[in-house]
């Protein structure tokens, strides 16, 4: 077996990704994220006996790099954490015995409380009807739709299940799962599961604390781009204050374990090291952090090259406990800027700035020079 390459993820894991209107399985969330999938396949009976999942295993196992993990090679290769390292230490770095899916990764759709800049119409139901309110056009992915079948699929293997990754929209507020996670209680499963949230970190009640205190563990990955006046705009409507607030009160619950997950993109990396700042003055680590692939124009290294200056003289000299983004920002602040998306850039935002009645460079003033 090859270390270099070995993932335990294909032997215990199913992702339920959704790709123009097709539903399909996954080995992880990361697979085959850079380009199309070669293979359709579209539920879990079919996928574990699948040549394709068979293919996937023999090539980790032999030192081959599977071209669908090329994310994970990619950061590896930067000296960036990938997904494949961290669920080898969360998991396990040797193929398990029972060869049985165990932890099951379901969408809830995109039923969301928040506008985020960086987001889709697929990702968040509000950012849906501001795009219809504006006449912009979307195409459906089907990611827009709790995945029912998913979850039927998990319950056929109720008494296998040991985690449920989760992530919407906003996964904290569907109705459907928070009933699935009750119903889990009251067969006496949840303490042996362990769930994981992709949250924006808005959602908080005494109620939904104690259903979760009910399970093994409880990991809040907590969606951050900013602290302050730049989260509230990127973030639109949330207030930093109270995602500050939420992350003190998911850290009581006696099972949960408290992560914070950004996004580079053009509007945030500028303040990212401030991020940084703020969280390891609360002991909050980090997960992993990816970048905007919505749109070329939030690309982060569309920023102008003299800001991108400023910034390398803002990290100059200073270290943080997670060096990674450190790392991915000089190699952005080394990359020519594109004054051409960077136009489209800010012909976006001002459009969607007139649409929330919002100015970007009330949040982010260092933008002032270069807009007009």
């Amino acid at each position: 077996m090859d270390h270099d390459t070995f993932c335990i993820a294909p032997w215990i894991y199913a992702d339920f990704e959704k790709r123009d209107g097709k539903r399909i399985i996954r080995p992880c969330c990361s697979y085959g994220v850079d380009g199309k999938l070669s293979y359709d396949i579209t539920n879990l009976d079919d996928w574990e006996v699948s040549e394709k999942l068979g293919e996937i295993k023999t090539n980790l196992l032999t030192g081959v790099k599977d071209s669908g993990c090329a994310l994970c090679w990619r950061d590896e290769d930067l000296k960036n954490p990938s997904r494949r390292e961290k669920y080898n230490d969360l998991w396990g770095n040797t193929p398990p015995q029972a060869n049985k899916l165990t932890h099951f990764r379901l969408r809830t759709g995109n039923h969301c409380n928040l506008k985020c800049l960086m987001c889709q119409p697929r990702d968040s139901d509000k950012i849906a009807k501001e795009y219809d309110h504006m006449g912009l056009e979307y195409a459906l992915t089907g990611r827009e739709e709790f995945d029912w079948i998913g979850l039927a699929e998990i319950k056929q293997r109720i008494d296998d299940i040991k985690l449920l990754d989760m992530l919407g929209g906003e996964p904290l507020l569907s109705k459907p799962l928070l009933e699935f996670l009750r119903e889990l209680v009251d067969m006496g499963r949840a303490k042996d599961i362990d769930l994981i949230f992709d949250t924006n970190g808005t959602v908080y009640t005494p109620r939904l604390a104690e259903l979760l205190s009910e399970f093994k563990s409880v990991n809040f990955k907590i969606s951050m781009e900013a602290v302050g006046a730049a989260n509230d705009y990127i973030r639109y409507p949330s207030k930093f204050t109270k995602v500050a607030k939420n992350i003190d009160l998911y850290k009581q619950l006696p099972n949960s374990y408290v992560q914070f997950m950004p996004t580079f993109g053009i509007l945030n990396v500028f303040t990212f090291p401030d991020l940084l700042t703020w969280a390891e003055l609360r002991g909050l680590p980090m997960a992993m952090f990816n970048y905007v692939h919505t749109h070329s124009y939030l690309d982060p290294v569309v920023l102008p090259m003299p800001l991108k200056e400023q910034l390398l003289e803002k990290i100059q000299g200073r270290t943080w406990n997670y060096m990674g983004p450190i790392e991915a920002i000089k190699s952005i602040c080394a990359t020519p800027s594109d004054p051409y998306l960077f136009q489209q850039f800010k012909d976006y935002i001002s459009i969607r700035d007139i649409q929330r009645k919002q100015n970007i460079l009330e949040s982010l003033p260092y933008f002032k020079p270069y807009w007009s």
